[in-house]
């Protein structure tokens, strides 16, 4: 089933310019009439495919409830390009970090992009850390006040995490402050120190794969599947770089004119699961948390996946450790555009199990539903 992602994720964040923004002394060079940005993000979980607003922000919810933010120290930021009005030149790319979550549940920010009093044209994506090759930015038409063309060199083909480009950009005047965002916008007049904030819209440049795991009710009344590892493959396709056009506009319409991808060889893996002790696998569909995968969408896709499963019998005895079962998505997949989803169902079914094969019993395949 094909769902779209959070209103194509078009997510509210919310960015506050502040100059004390950091606490450890791990700070950005500034200018003294200058200050940073500090992000209070909010995004629009998903919705059916095709589907769209059109009230923004009405509905979001904080940004970390629908985006999956990474486990552990993994890092996660927004590349944020400072654009100026009357400019064609290329700016460097600022960084917006993820620091997690405080006492009191509120996401925690670290910003590394200076602002100015003066006018400015924001364009940026996250998360930063997968372009592993940079990032550019070059005006639209001379001016990016018009618009401008991202490039977000060597992404991963397959990821355990999305990929997405701001899409429209407004003042606000505070934190909790109902915002009136248009997609298209990306004029943001920067403002005296601590008097800064501005809502932000995200889209989706990779789709998303959702998977779900269950076992045949009649295998499981002779044998327990416990799943260690998940990975998604992607074949053919190691690295891959997206051009973003995006063209400015007043009518509140989606600015991406134009999305390309260029292809590099080999092949990349995403861990989206690892349990050294294994999670047990129930007649039920179960996610296990939210087993999610992504991928840069393109006709030439090719993605797989590799379960790894240890095999119980009733009374909790080992008997076959490390089961590996490998599956092509490509049927199930191939079709996907940015910011749509399939959900996946995987069955562990033997072939043969009216036989009680003791092969077929204890080395299980698996069913793509």
């Amino acid at each position: 089933m094909l769902k779209r992602l959070a209103d194509i994720l078009s997510g509210l964040v919310l960015v506050l310019l502040m100059a004390a923004c950091t606490s450890d002394g791990d700070t950005a060079s500034q200018d003294a009439d200058s200050d940073l940005l500090q992000l209070v993000p909010f995004m629009r979980p998903s919705e059916e495919m095709d589907t769209r607003a059109a009230v923004i922000p009405e509905g979001y919810k904080p940004f970390t409830e629908v985006y999956k933010v990474p486990d552990g120290n993994a890092p996660l930021s927004f590349g944020i390009f400072m654009t100026e009005e009357g400019s064609s030149s290329p700016t460097q790319m600022g960084q917006i970090k993820y620091q997690g979550v405080d006492a009191n549940g509120k996401d925690k920010w670290r910003s590394y992009v200076e602002v100015k009093q003066k006018q400015y044209y924001v364009y940026g994506f996250l998360p930063s850390e997968a372009a592993t090759g940079g990032a550019t930015v070059t005006a639209y038409n001379d001016d990016f006040k018009n618009g401008a063309v991202l490039t977000i060199k060597d992404l991963p083909a397959s990821s355990a995490y999305d990929v997405c480009v701001i899409t429209g950009v407004q003042d606000a005047s505070s934190a909790n402050a109902e915002i009136d965002l248009h997609l298209g916008c990306f004029a943001y007049l920067g403002k005296p120190k601590g008097q800064n904030y501005v809502g932000v819209l995200i889209d989706h440049l990779f789709s998303e794969i959702d998977f779900l795991f269950k076992v045949d009710a009649e295998y499981h009344a002779l044998r327990h599947i416990k799943l260690k590892k998940l990975t998604l493959k992607s074949i053919g396709r190691d690295k891959v770089t997206a051009t973003v056009r995006l063209v400015a506009n007043n009518e509140n319409t989606n600015p991406i004119d134009n999305l390309s991808w260029t292809d590099t060889g080999g092949s990349s893996d995403a861990v989206l699961f690892e349990n050294a002790d294994g999670k047990e696998i129930t007649t039920e569909a179960s996610t296990f948390g939210e087993l999610r995968g992504f991928s840069a969408p393109s006709a030439s896709n090719s993605l797989g996946i590799v379960c790894e499963y240890d095999v119980y019998d009733l009374k909790g005895n080992l008997v076959r450790p490390n089961c590996k079962a490998e599956n092509n998505l490509s049927w199930k997949v191939q079709t996907l555009k940015p910011g749509e989803k399939s959900v996946v169902t995987i069955t562990i079914r033997p072939t043969y199990l009216y036989a009680l094969s003791d092969q077929d019993l204890d080395n299980p395949g698996i069913v793509l539903n």
